[in-house]
């Protein structure tokens, strides 16, 4: 996974988020959709994450 990648936090998540900064084990997302109330940057651990196919 790099910066910039899109991710999901699940297998089966609907949301998409990408990934603004990875440190070490962990890593910073914000929602792709910018129309969603609340919009806020996440704290995930990376082995979490799984990738948006495109």
């Amino acid at each position: 996974m790099n910066v910039g990648d899109r991710v999901k936090v699940h297998a089966d998540a609907t949301s998409e988020f990408v990934i603004v900064s990875i440190d070490g084990e962990g890593a910073v997302i914000e929602s792709v959709r910018d129309d969603v109330p609340g919009q806020f940057p996440l704290h995930a651990r990376v082995e979490r994450l799984v990738p948006v196919e495109s």
